[in-house]
């Protein structure tokens, strides 16, 4: 129960939320055809009615908001890490190596990459400060 399709669990999940089968299809970009389907089918792996409908307005039972309180922390959860992985496998990391002016170096450079390895921590920089244009050809 409950393993077939995570697709349909996220449907189920916003459907609780928005209360609207036209407002998660607007969510996930798909047709309402699309969500009424896996609501269903939702429903039938759980093998309870989590429905009701009250002339064209469809509500949780008490059973759904029961599955959804259930499910819907440990979804959350999941998503984090996905999310929290996919930022570890596109993190900017490495060295740069750097050579300016001292002048500018003094006046802007020290911010401006203060404010760089707050946004990428994984990035160290190798500095070389000099006077004059040598420094700035190099």
């Amino acid at each position: 129960m409950l393993r077939n399709n995570l697709g349909n669990l996220r449907y189920f999940i916003a459907f609780a939320e928005l209360q609207r089968i036209s407002a998660v299809a607007v969510r996930f970009d798909v047709n309402e055809s699309t969500v009424s389907r896996a609501l269903r089918a939702f429903q039938e792996e759980v093998g309870h009615p989590l429905f009701s409908q009250n002339g064209r307005k469809l509500n949780l039972t008490d059973y759904g908001l029961m599955v959804y309180n259930r499910l819907s922390g440990p979804l959350k959860s999941l998503d984090e890490a996905y999310d929290n992985i996919s930022k570890v496998e596109h993190e900017i990391k490495g060295t740069i190596r750097l050579s300016t002016a001292a002048g500018f170096a003094s006046t802007h450079l020290v911010n401006l990459l203060d404010r760089f390895c707050e946004i990428y921590p994984g990035v160290r920089f190798e500095t070389r400060v000099d006077s004059g244009l040598t420094a700035l050809r190099s």
